[in-house]
């Protein structure tokens, strides 16, 4: 198996262009063919008919031929008489055909009958004149070998400047360091298909550059997660084990350890959510939900919250409306939005929660008041960990992992997540398929 490109395309190339010549050539041997058969027997049949014509002029056969004779001298036809019966009454030259087919051989005949029942037989020598069509065969057939070869070595010679660019890509991305990503590639020719191939590299390249700097920040704030729960964990069991405590005060490092390990163990299991989304290849089964049932589950999920913060929650949907999807990521995936939405909401503010049903998809709108920070990033919304207070203090509680977990079950199920912002409002829009396999 050929794996060189180069040796490919040549090697295509020269079966292309030789099977073409095979067939030119073996046209025009076939044309050459049928022209000389062709002329031999015009020429042949002008002289039959010629010598018929004059033969009621003349006495004898003999005084007929004797008259042709004369006429053929420079030509290699010949000229006979011959019965009905084979016998030959007159001929132009001793070895002129007649009409059996040994008589015949190796010449090119045509017979016309006359009116007393005999034969006027014109001959040309063939065999000659099919050597000659062989040779001048022969030589087309080594002159289109010829041909070939030239044509496959410039081929070669063409593919290889065509390809040449590829090498000069390879050498840059091999002088390119490995640990930086953070690579642009040259377009080694202005060919519209070269610059296209290092665009779209280029573009690969960018985009496993944001992916290892999105991954980077993952592992940066998941061990930051982790290790401020496990450091506040670990100052309070060593306080309370330095030196003898009253039961107050075990107590209460009992109760800080507890809720810290609670973070822990919200934390580990959101993570542990959010790899089997990335990771998994097999979707849970659809079955049928109502989405307006989940929505106010997921409402009075957060009715502390919101009872704390004052929120009013302005529920606008239909009584019933049902889609295809899994029952659990649609259930975590709008209970996260909502509890997002009142988490960030202002103090005193409002969540709309809108459920709009179309004939092919269903549009879940939540829209919260808000004070944007200066530091707002709408295009991080999605990154993990990835808070409006930056200083990580927690104080709206959570892991910093639910929108990232929104973004990733709603990218699984092939449905739409957009969180964007219009003054001090933050609108989240999710599109679900109303049925369907997915």
């Amino acid at each position: 198996m050929i794996k060189s490109i180069r040796a490919r395309l040549t090697a295509l190339f020269s079966l292309y262009f030789a099977l073409l010549m095979m067939i030119a050539v073996t046209g025009l041997i076939l044309h050459a063919d049928y022209s000389s058969k062709y002329h031999a027997d015009n020429t042949l049949l002008a002289a039959a008919k010629r010598a018929a014509a004059e033969s009621s002029e003349h006495a004898t056969y003999s005084d007929l031929l004797a008259e042709e004779r004369e006429d053929l001298i420079g030509t290699d036809l010949a000229i006979s008489v011959v019965a009905s019966n084979g016998h030959f009454l007159a001929k132009t030259q001793k070895d002129a055909p007649g009409l059996s087919s040994e008589d015949r051989k190796n010449w090119r005949v045509v017979s016309l009958p006359l009116k007393d029942g005999n034969f006027i037989v014109v001959g040309m020598p063939w065999s000659k004149a099919q050597k000659e069509h062989e040779n001048h065969g022969m030589e087309l057939i080594f002159l289109a070998v010829f041909v070939v070869m030239i044509a496959s070595v410039g081929a070669w010679f063409l593919v290889g400047r065509a390809l040449s660019p590829i090498p000069q890509l390879a050498r840059q991305a091999n002088t390119s360091s490995a640990d930086n990503l953070a690579v642009t590639l040259a377009p080694p020719s202005q060919d519209a298909e070269m610059i296209e191939l290092v665009d779209t590299l280029n573009d690969l390249l960018r985009r496993l550059t944001d992916s290892a700097a999105t991954k980077g920040r993952f592992y940066s704030a998941a061990s930051h997660e982790l290790r401020t729960p496990l450091q506040a964990l670990s100052g309070h069991l060593e306080l309370a084990l330095r030196h003898d405590r009253s039961n107050e005060e075990y107590r209460a490092t009992i109760e800080e350890a507890y809720v810290q390990t609670k973070r822990l163990i919200s934390l580990s299991r959101a993570l542990l959510l959010l790899y089997q989304l990335d990771s998994s290849t097999a979707l849970p089964p659809n079955e049928p939900v109502d989405l307006v049932e989940i929505c106010k589950r997921s409402i009075a999920h957060c009715s502390q919250l919101i009872v704390e913060r004052s929120l009013r929650i302005d529920l606008r949907s239909p009584e019933e409306t049902r889609a295809f999807a899994p029952p659990n990521h649609i259930e975590i995936l709008m209970r996260n939005l909502i509890e997002n939405a009142a988490k960030y909401s202002s103090e005193h503010g409002r969540v709309v929660v809108e459920i709009e049903k179309g004939s092919k998809e269903i549009r879940l709108k939540i829209t919260n008041d808000c004070v944007l920070p200066p530091e707002w990033d709408s295009t991080r919304i999605f990154e993990p960990f990835s808070r409006p207070d930056l200083s990580r203090n927690s104080k709206t509680g959570g892991v910093g992992l639910g929108l990232t977990i929104c973004k990733a079950i709603a990218d699984t199920n092939g449905w739409s997540l957009k969180i964007d912002s219009e003054k001090r409002m933050v609108n989240a829009e999710l599109t679900i398929l109303v049925s369907g396999d997915n």
